[in-house]
């Protein structure tokens, strides 16, 4: 079975390959009415469309609305759909009264999908599909192009039949509802559903549809609503997969998933998201729930129902993840209840509007993600170090870590949460506001750094951070300035250590990093390292904003372990022998080739690693960089400055590895 990378890389590659016998046939009638679709004289030229391969240009500058009967089974390998003399005009294809015909599409040659491709009408042309859609080849849908003056619509009306083909949407508008899951409409079989549009799709209905969604977005700027379900949605879907990044101020590039918009709705859909499994790589969920309407008749409308959504397990596999919940203030609120919550390292969320009076998110299997001691409620409690939880003011920038509480759910281990001072224990979460030095090794289960102070802990001096979680919520300050002696060193022993810097923000660690299970830089801030951190080993993930590796003056390593750079997400070299020698380095990419994980190498640096992967294929031996640099192969998706890459060795001949799999 073809693996999701190559059926999305065939759709894109090849949706003008249409067979070389393809016939193509031009719909002739300009004015409102009811046609057939077999009628030849409809088309021009003698003849219509009923073939794998054929190409039905419905393309003409037509004046009002038009219908278009199958009234038999009919089958083409493209539609082209609208013209610039068609303006805001709207057609169906439906089947007349009490006739099923379907429409299968077949572009005739196995490697080849099927297309719908859109024009360039003005306005807000529709265009529905109302009768039965069989898939024989995989289906790429072009929504056009990014012009908000051409706001083309799609509409699935009826059935799509989609056995194991996939079905990919491209081109559209950013943010824009172009893609409508009518009432109407199901979808069967197991094949995925891609979006790799700039459009969202709105989903009305519940679809019993048990494939994959995948949400990839491919916006340039902010896109939020991938996929949209305020009325509807995938509840028996085996899994949702969102792809994306996330910005340094908030800003989600790529993949999103919304539930509900804050306005009213007739009746309660229930649950809207997947039961099953969402995967999070980045990118936005949003779970808001709906407005009441006063003076109706069922609770639902009148905001006396909870808005609640259940999923089996959530998946925070790679990259920053912004998190949200909400609700109207005039309903009972919003609750999410999860069973279990899965994280890979590197990975990390913020979570922004959950834990008020009426927004709750829960999770039954919880205990596995926290990390520490509780006693109560006071200074020991249990966090996730990787999740970063709002607190008040700036809504783009987290205050904290995520504790737990069973009557609220998920929250902020806040201020009261945590001691103040670093000697407080191995079980208390600590919180500085003022600067700091250790008369004698210490051991914390965390450290949230809120000082405006770069404290040097002391000549040979060791702060042990049992939980990893190690986050700055102050900007321009750090652990130890660089250079300085009595820096002293920050452990996390065997754990995975989870470095937070916000939003915009700039940290430097001129302490010495050490452990045996490697670090991950989280969140979208930039975190500079300029100690010696040759006691670290294990894995580094550079999961979002900027990991930089020396300053220009001060030089820096991230010890002996491989690095992996999430996509979105930004390894600076800025130092000679930053990362080891016999590392591996890996540059992920989502989609594929939407989103990546980059290396910028400052001028005159030559860094040298052992292997190379760009998403799941291994390079051979060889120079790499950015525009400029003069290395043998300049890929700047992946690079950038004038600096070089030597890989040292061949990992395309160590065959296939996988790393961030989209499935």
């Amino acid at each position: 079975m073809k693996s999701i990378t190559s059926i999305i890389t065939m759709a894109i590659m090849a949706v003008c390959a249409i067979v070389a016998n393809a016939t193509e046939y031009t719909w002739t009638p300009t004015a409102t009415g009811t046609y057939n679709w077999n009628d030849p004289a409809n088309w021009g030229g003698g003849g219509y469309p009923n073939a794998p391969g054929d190409v039905a240009k419905l393309d003409n500058a037509i004046t009002a609305q038009q219908t278009i009967q199958l009234r038999e089974a009919i089958t083409v390998a493209k539609i082209v759909v609208g013209n610039s003399g068609a303006s805001g005009y709207s057609r169906q294809i439906a089947n007349a009264t009490s006739e099923t015909f379907q429409l299968t599409l077949n572009s005739g040659d196995a490697t080849t999908p099927a297309e719908i491709v859109f024009g360039t009408s003005p306005g807000t042309p529709q265009f529905r599909i109302q009768v039965p859609v069989t898939l024989a080849s995989d289906l790429v849908v072009d929504m056009g192009g990014t012009s908000t003056t051409i706001n083309q619509l799609l509409y699935f009306d009826n059935e799509v039949s989609l056995g194991t083909r996939t079905l990919t949407f491209v081109g559209g508008i950013f943010g824009a509802n172009q893609i409508f899951f009518a009432s109407g409409s199901e979808f069967s079989g197991s094949g995925p559903i891609i979006n790799n549009s700039s459009a969202t799709i709105q989903v009305t209905g519940k679809k019993a549809y048990g494939g994959r969604l995948i949400l990839n977005g491919r916006a340039s700027v902010s896109n939020t609503q991938t996929l949209s379900v305020i009325d509807g949605g995938f509840t028996n879907a085996s899994e949702i997969v969102v792809n994306g990044y996330v910005t340094e101020s908030i800003d989600v590039k790529g993949g999103g998933i919304q539930e509900g918009n804050g306005a009213a709705q007739a009746t309660n859909p229930g649950q809207r998201f997947t039961h099953h499994r969402t995967t999070l790589n980045g990118g936005y969920f949003f779970k808001y729930g709906q407005a009441a309407t006063v003076g109706t008749a069922n609770d639902w409308q009148k905001g006396l129902e909870w808005d609640r959504d259940d999923i089996e397990v959530i998946d925070f596999k790679s990259g920053f993840t912004y998190f949200a919940g909400g609700a109207h203030v005039t309903t009972a609120g919003s609750v999410l209840n999860v069973d279990r919550i899965e994280r890979s390292p590197g990975a990390s969320a913020y979570l922004f509007g959950w834990n008020s009076t009426n927004v709750n998110l829960f999770v039954e299997e919880i205990d596995e993600c926290l990390i520490g001691s509780e006693v109560n409620a006071d200074t020991r409690r249990k966090i996730i170090p990787w999740m970063g939880v709002y607190g008040s003011g700036n809504s783009r920038e987290p205050a904290g870590v995520a504790t737990y509480d069973s009557a609220t759910g998920l929250r902020l281990l806040g201020e009261a949460d945590c001691a103040t001072s670093v000697t407080a224990g191995a079980d208390h979460n600590v919180r500085i506001t003022a600067n700091f030095t250790l008369a004698a090794d210490a051991t914390v289960n965390s450290l949230t750094h809120a000082a405006y102070a770069t404290p040097n802990m002391g000549a040979g001096r060791t702060l042990t951070i049992g939980s990893g979680g190690l986050f700055f919520y102050r900007d321009n300050r750090g652990i130890g300035a660089s250079g300085n002696a009595a820096a002293g060193t920050v452990n996390f022993g065997s754990v995975e250590g989870m470095i937070s810097v916000i939003r915009v923000q700039t940290i430097t660690i001129g302490a010495a990093l050490a452990g045996s299970n490697g670090f991950s830089k989280l969140h979208t801030g930039t975190l500079t390292l300029t100690g010696d951190n040759s006691g670290m080993s294990g894995p580094v993930h550079v999961g979002g904003g900027t990991l930089r590796v020396g300053d220009g003056t001060y030089a820096s390593n991230v010890g002996s372990g491989d690095v992996d750079v999430h996509a979105g997400a930004v390894l600076r070299i800025s130092c000679d022998n930053a990362i080891a020698n016999p590392a591996t380095v890996r540059l992920y990419n989502l989609g594929p080739d939407f989103y990546f994980g980059k290396m910028e190498i400052d001028a005159g640096r030559n860094e040298l690693i052992r292997f190379l992967f760009l998403g799941d294929e291994g390079m051979p031996a060889g120079t790499y960089g950015g525009t400029g640099s003069g290395a043998d192969n300049i890929l700047p998706d992946y690079f950038s400055g004038t600096g070089v890459l030597t890989v040292s060795s061949n990992a395309a001949a160590l065959g296939g590895t996988t790393l961030i799999v989209v499935k």
